[in-house]
């Protein structure tokens, strides 16, 4: 009965643990992106939002499903209102949604990941962005006040 000799499995170099020198090891993606926060198609679609439960509140044969009718425009303004908030590359000029910010990737963003150097401005990410704007626009309705608006 003859053998078949045995030898050493190779490695599987995929299988190997990533060292922690390699660039963006720490997980810190946002420190070579650089996007900026496009919440104006989320704020044209509550606007539009607001609007169609007014033109609801109006309708005369509407009558007892006027609430559903609310509650159904209500659902789709929010769904696509979260839709609409979106995010904007400085470097690439390409959009996305703003739950995926931190998948972008574009030729001078993979070039600063290569080679491990973050962007020179760390400004907030485009999550804080988001509510910085929001807040702004809160201030500006309570300043100018909100009798001022009509529908």
């Amino acid at each position: 009965m003859s053998q078949i000799p045995t030898t050493p499995r190779a490695r599987d170099p995929d299988f190997d643990p990533v060292p922690r020198s390699a660039p963006n090891a720490t997980g810190a993606e946002e420190s070579y992106l650089r996007l900026v926060a496009n919440p104006f198609l989320a704020i044209a679609v509550v606007l539009l939002t607001l609007w169609s439960l007014r033109l609801i509140g109006r309708l005369p044969w509407a009558g007892g499903s006027k609430f559903a009718l609310g509650v159904a425009v209500l659902m789709i303004g929010f769904v696509l209102g979260l839709r609409g908030l979106r995010y904007h590359c400085l470097d690439c000029g390409g959009s996305g949604r703003l739950t995926r910010w931190r998948s972008h990737l574009c030729p001078a963003v993979a070039e600063r990941r290569l080679s491990g150097q973050a962007r020179r401005w760390r400004g907030p990410t485009p999550g804080l962005q988001l509510l910085l704007i929001l807040w702004v626009l809160v201030a500006i309705v309570v300043f100018i006040g909100p009798g001022s608006f009509r529908f």
